[in-house]
């Protein structure tokens, strides 16, 4: 049994299923529940405002916010590969009672994973996944490359810089919010959903693609 930190409790710690620190608001008894993946360097928190909304926290719908295995802090699995996220990300989803599937950039490609591989059969929401090479993002890849030689100084160069430099893409009233606030507003003005290109290399999203 899990017990998800409610957006309204005074608790500070969010509990864990199977690795995933869940971060749950809406009504506890409804008809549908969403499993929210953020993308990378992102956690559970990510959704707040989203699920904040008016509009949402009026709906009959539990939302079910969830970190990434490997980041904000979080143990990783021992199989980092997309395949093993996808499996993963599915259990989880069906031992929450999960009937639909939101995912942001990496959280999006899981879940295109998840259901090309048949881990998971309900609907899903894709917000700035990468389907190809060239629809990935160029910076991401020259850190691996880097880190590869230097070690982790390029990420901790790059955590250390990525807040200011990407303040100028926020709109000029929004500058001045609290830096993890700062980063969900720019996914959020920055997420098209993008369907061109050849897939990327996960098999089940290969497969997929090939038969649309």
């Amino acid at each position: 049994m899990h017990s998800a930190a409610r957006l309204n409790s005074d608790t500070e710690v969010s509990p864990e299923h199977l690795g995933w620190v869940l971060r749950e608001s809406g009504p506890e008894s409804t008809d549908h529940a969403v499993l929210l993946l953020p993308g990378a360097l992102c956690t559970a928190a990510f959704y707040d405002d989203l699920v904040a909304e008016p509009s949402m926290s009026k709906a009959s719908i539990r939302f079910v916010a969830t970190t990434i295995p490997g980041f904000g802090g979080t143990a990783p699995p021992k199989d980092m590969s997309m395949e093993s996220y996808a499996k993963l990300a599915g259990k989880l989803a069906s031992d929450l009672g999960c009937d639909a599937v939101v995912g942001h950039s990496l959280g999006a490609n899981i879940a295109v994973e998840m259901a090309s591989a048949g881990e998971f059969s309900g609907p899903v929401v894709l917000l700035s996944p990468s389907f190809s090479r060239r629809d990935e993002s160029i910076f991401p890849r020259a850190l691996d490359r880097l880190s590869r030689i230097l070690g982790h100084l390029p990420y901790s160069l790059m955590l250390k810089i990525i807040g200011p430099a990407m303040k100028s893409g926020l709109p000029a009233a929004r500058r001045g919010a609290r830096p993890a606030l700062q980063c969900r507003l720019l996914a959020l003005a920055n997420s098209p959903v993008r369907f061109q290109g050849w897939p990327l290399y996960p098999p089940g999203q290969r497969k997929m693609l090939r038969a649309a």
